[in-house]
């Protein structure tokens, strides 16, 4: 509909640098930040930011997998990156892992044997910290 055209951003400085501190326009450069939300808005604090929609196939049209929901996986992906996974957020990304894999060409599935590893050696580092 073209009414939300904007974008807004939070994040937090991690590593900065200041530069032209002799002028009355010193320049910052964010070198290092931490994201942490970013969408689409009405009325952007920064007027030269933008957002559009895009999309690279008919996400209606691809069935991703019984039960596989987008967002539910993104969720999941923020609470691990916050320390705050829970066991069912576990077992979803399992199951993502084991549908994208069917989505590889065969090509370039290098080895199902390594495939199993790698997820045996994830299961167990989860278990560790008590997410099995």
């Amino acid at each position: 509909r073209r009414d939300v055209t904007g974008s807004s951003f939070t994040f937090t400085t991690v590593r900065d640098e200041w530069t032209e501190l002799d002028t009355d326009e010193p320049k910052r450069e964010l070198v290092e930040i931490k994201m942490h939300e970013i969408g689409p808005v009405t009325f952007p604090a920064y007027p030269k930011s933008g957002a559009q929609a895009r999309a690279l196939c008919d996400v209606a049209s691809i069935r991703i997998g019984e039960g596989l929901d987008l967002t539910e996986l993104a969720q999941a992906m923020c609470r691990s990156q916050s320390g705050k996974i829970v066991s069912e957020d576990v077992e979803l990304m399992h199951r993502w892992l084991d549908c994208l894999v069917g989505y590889l060409p065969r090509e370039d599935v290098v080895s199902m044997a390594e495939m199993k590893v790698r997820k045996r050696r994830l299961r167990q580092q989860l278990a560790r910290h008590g997410l099995n």
